[in-house]
């Protein structure tokens, strides 16, 4: 469990009340890790919802000459493992931290039936999440715009 006060420092849990962000923090742990060291891999079951609190993790994909390379650093702030709430609930790429990270995450099966069971943090929750990834792909446009000119 972590401190509701932690959750209510960040704008992902914006919208919530004090109940729906008690239930978040019983189902929430901080975590820390060293540099470089493997988050998770692509294909593998997702089982949390993550929020990079300190440190920078390198988003990694295999490219189509079969090498895995980072192509995106997620800094503090930033929401990752959003596949714990969207089907098939299976990353989509691989996450190493580039320094040590501090890592709030919500346990993925737990997150799901809160979500079900009280449809306003659901709805609070996925449009927090909706708007992660649309941030995410705005970057990834720019980034590939910067790589083909």
């Amino acid at each position: 469990m972590v401190s509701p006060e932690l959750l209510r420092q960040h704008t992902l849990f914006s919208g919530l009340s004090h109940e729906q962000v008690t239930a978040l923090a019983k189902i929430g742990e901080v975590q820390e890790y060293q540099s470089g060291q493997v988050l998770f891999r692509a294909g593998e079951p997702a089982s949390h919802l993550c929020f990079l609190l300190e440190g920078k993790v390198a988003l990694l994909n295999e490219f189509p000459d079969g090498v895995e390379r980072a192509w995106m650093d997620i800094t503090r702030g930033f929401l990752l493992c959003w596949s714990s709430v969207i089907e098939p609930f299976r990353y989509s790429f691989s996450a190493c931290t580039a320094t040590p990270v501090q890592m709030l995450k919500l346990d993925g099966p737990r997150l799901r039936e809160l979500m079900g069971s009280d449809h306003d943090l659901g709805y609070v929750m996925m449009t927090h999440i909706a708007h992660a990834i649309a941030e995410r792909l705005r970057a990834t446009r720019t980034m590939l715009v910067s790589l083909a000119a």
